[in-house]
């Protein structure tokens, strides 16, 4: 799975429309340009919070075969509508059990304990990018028109304090992938969503509750998840089989499965494995909790959809000694639609 190169934002906290540069010369309308964010009075009347709350289960937020016990710096979560085989998302066969009719969020979703930012210690970070159909909703997939709302939001667990940094655009086009990336470098969080035919969205804030200290980032999960407040995406078709693959890695050069590039090179310091191949134990299944090692405390996201994995237990895999990524695919009954297990070859 080739990197697709975007480069970072620029560094400074706000919101920003990626235009890939035609030609040896870049004009003015391309690179990284600055759009208006989203006003904390649009987020909170339009957009539901993805709802970050403690579990109630044990476990390990290590990710199986970090042997070398180095932080993450990125990760992504990529979802495709493999319908019987790849195929347009449409907004009449996706339901939020809160909004209705074409609406969901894909999730990438990082917990962890900090002594900085002064709020409770149990924080959340989410790169969330949360999806409505705004019209044509039943006609011809290539005929709707979507808003992606990306969103960075930190979260303050126990005290439910949500911070977010959000931008809303409009795009029209079919599209059947759809990734989140998150990720952290010199002290600002990004959070950077693809468009369909190139670019990219992508919104970033200083780390407010030092992620970025003390190995922090050591967990992730995620997938096409409710919209917010705690909903369910559901499916109406009994075809529907759906694509989640979640990679980390520990540089942001030559490593598959991110969209970012450059800033942070691979080095034999910052390896996440000693042995490439698959690793042992299951790292992260969607809406499963997340548990932070040693602590007994656990934390996942509450929104869901209602698709069972076909593989319960997928494995970590090392593709290369800075990447591990899981993947599997999900349908109605747990069972392939079309294809052998255990991903059904979508």
């Amino acid at each position: 799975m080739p990197q697709l190169g975007i480069p970072l934002p620029p560094g400074t906290s706000g919101c920003y429309n990626y235009t890939p540069t035609v030609g040896s010369s870049k004009s003015s309308s391309e690179g990284w340009q600055r759009i208006p964010c989203d006003s904390p009075q649009y987020v909170a009347t339009h957009l539901k919070r993805p709802e970050v709350l403690p579990g109630e289960f044990d476990g390990t937020g290590n990710v199986a075969g970090n042997t070398a016990k180095v932080p993450f710096v990125a990760s992504t979560v990529r979802v495709t509508n493999g319908e019987p085989k790849p195929a347009p998302f449409s907004a009449n066969e996706i339901f939020d059990s809160d909004q209705g009719q074409g609406y969901f969020s894909i999730q990438d979703n990082v917990f962890f304990e900090s002594s900085v930012g002064g709020g409770s210690g149990i924080y959340g970070d989410q790169f969330t990018d949360q999806v409505n159909c705004d019209s044509n909703c039943n006609g011809p997939a290539a005929d709707q028109v979507w808003s992606p709302n990306v969103c960075l939001w930190q979260v303050d667990i126990p005290n439910q304090n949500y911070n977010s940094t959000c931008t809303t655009l409009t795009l029209s086009g079919s599209f059947d992938t759809l990734l989140v990336e998150g990720a952290l470098l010199n002290g600002q969080l990004y959070a950077v969503v693809p468009k369909v035919g190139g670019g990219a969205i992508g919104v970033e804030s200083s780390d407010q509750y030092g992620l970025t200290d003390a190995n922090r980032w050591s967990n992730d999960s995620g997938s096409l998840l409710g919209w917010g407040n705690g909903s369910q995406a559901s499916f109406n078709s009994a075809q529907a089989q759906l694509y989640t693959r979640v990679d980390v890695a520990s540089c942001l050069a030559q490593v598959p499965g991110l969209a970012l590039a450059g800033g942070n090179p691979c080095t034999n310091g910052n390896k996440l494995t000693k042995k490439l191949g698959e690793g042992p134990g299951v790292v992260f299944g969607g809406t499963a909790p997340v548990c932070l090692p040693g602590t007994g405390k656990c934390y996942n996201t509450v929104e869901t959809n209602d698709l069972k994995p076909v593989n319960s237990k997928p494995g970590t895999w090392y593709d290369n000694y800075w990447d591990a990524d899981t993947e599997y695919t999900s349908t109605l009954n747990g069972k392939c639609v079309t294809g052998t297990y255990p991903l059904c070859d979508v």
